[in-house]
């Protein structure tokens, strides 16, 4: 028997009355457990697998796909604004796309924790996904630095062999605001929008993310 602090990633069904679900966990990476009988009115389970809440879940087997016993949530997910429930999507939806060694869950799952807790207080959206995809990035490797010899109004961009390099074509991002967007400093939104997407198409395979159709 294992017991742990997760959040609920993803569900898929599993039968008419049972469901696999994907558990982002600090110790033991992203968990799939089936559950069974979740989907019955009268199951343990009833009002306990909330997305984007923490959840104290229970689990046993020896196979891969092990067995969920015990599902807990001791907080009401509170009402947030369209947009910042669109943003939690996007988060669940980004972790269920990447495949990461076990070890950087603990990093991934703090990460995680903050981002989620920053949008359910409604800040700004696009301050803390961009946060989010760098801590992945950084994660991943990809933790960039500018290039050689580069001047503060240059523009850049992301190139899959090179890392940041000069981009005379689409000049979108400034050097200086990559400079202050990864120092914490204030940065134009837009153009770090626009590099984070180059990064995260990159990280991700170009596999499309449905969550982004959902922005208003």
């Amino acid at each position: 028997m294992h017991a742990e602090s997760a959040y609920l990633l993803h569900r898929r069904p599993f039968s008419d009355s049972s469901e696999i679900l994907y558990f982002l966990t600090e110790s033991d990476g992203l968990l799939h457990l089936l559950a069974k009988g979740s989907k019955k009115n009268k199951s343990s389970f009833k009002g306990q697998l909330q997305p984007f809440l923490p959840t104290c879940i229970s689990w046993q087997g020896k196979s891969d796909l092990k067995t969920l016993t015990q599902a807990e949530q001791t907080k009401v997910l509170p009402h947030v604004p369209y947009n910042h429930h669109v943003a939690m999507l996007y988060l669940n939806e980004l972790l269920m796309l990447l495949r990461v060694e076990d070890s950087l869950y603990l990093s991934i799952h703090a990460a995680y924790e903050k981002a989620m807790n920053a949008l359910l207080d409604q800040q700004s959206i696009a301050v803390i996904l961009r946060q989010f995809e760098w801590c992945l990035c950084c994660l991943l490797g990809y933790q960039l630095s500018l290039p050689l010899g580069s001047d503060a109004h240059d523009f850049i961009t992301f190139d899959p062999q090179n890392g940041l390099v000069i981009d005379v074509r689409y000049q979108k991002c400034k050097a200086e605001d990559f400079s202050r967007f990864i120092e914490g400093e204030t940065y134009r939104q837009k153009g770090i929008n626009w590099l984070m997407r180059q990064l995260i198409q990159h990280i991700t395979h170009g596999k499309k993310i449905k969550s982004r159709e959902l922005w208003s």
